[in-house]
């Protein structure tokens, strides 16, 4: 027979085992009950527009929940020639001014980061309209975005990027 301190040491992790499962389960149970409300979605990547963050066959975790967009979100949205499902980066939010001079994007004076890929475009001046964001992709030589179809009504934003799932080698909250 064991020493009561051993068996209660069992009785113990025996509890804190149980605890966890429990947790894990309840965890699990509110995931897939925002997925079947609609509030998450899955999506796959099936462009290179974002190369590098994001590469084709990824899989994505999207909120649906209503947010305010902010520069650098990553977000989902329908294209608005072919409502094919897209996914890019808030460059700009209502009132910024966005710039495009020498391949280099800047949004309110300041040099936009969030891509190391010199814009192949015409130098541009453009001033973000009320409740619209500018979107590009983070490889901005091959994306369809705002410099094709200028600033993205709100509205019509699906949702935001929360994570990557897959490839499991490449998890990541965003």
């Amino acid at each position: 027979m064991l020493p009561s301190c051993i068996q209660g040491m069992k009785a113990n992790k025996k509890f804190i085992r149980h605890t966890a499962g429990i947790i894990v389960a309840v965890i699990l149970y509110a995931i897939w009950g925002a997925f079947l409300s609609d509030q998450l979605k899955a999506y796959k990547v099936i462009s290179r527009s974002m190369d590098p963050t994001l590469k084709v066959k990824d899989h994505l975790i999207i909120s649906t929940l209503d947010f305010d967009p902010h520069r650098s979100q990553i977000i989902t949205f329908p294209d608005p020639e072919t409502g094919d499902p897209l996914v890019k980066r808030v460059i700009a939010i209502e009132g910024d001014k966005v710039s495009i001079r020498n391949g280099e994007v800047s949004v309110n004076g300041l040099l936009d980061r969030n891509s190391d890929i010199r814009v192949e475009y015409r130098d541009i001046d453009v001033e973000v309209e009320d409740n619209t964001v500018f979107i590009m992709g983070d490889n901005r030589n091959n994306s369809f975005d705002s410099l094709d179809f200028g600033c993205f009504p709100v509205e019509k934003i699906e949702g935001k990027v929360l994570a990557r799932y897959f490839p499991f080698n490449a998890i990541r909250i965003f």
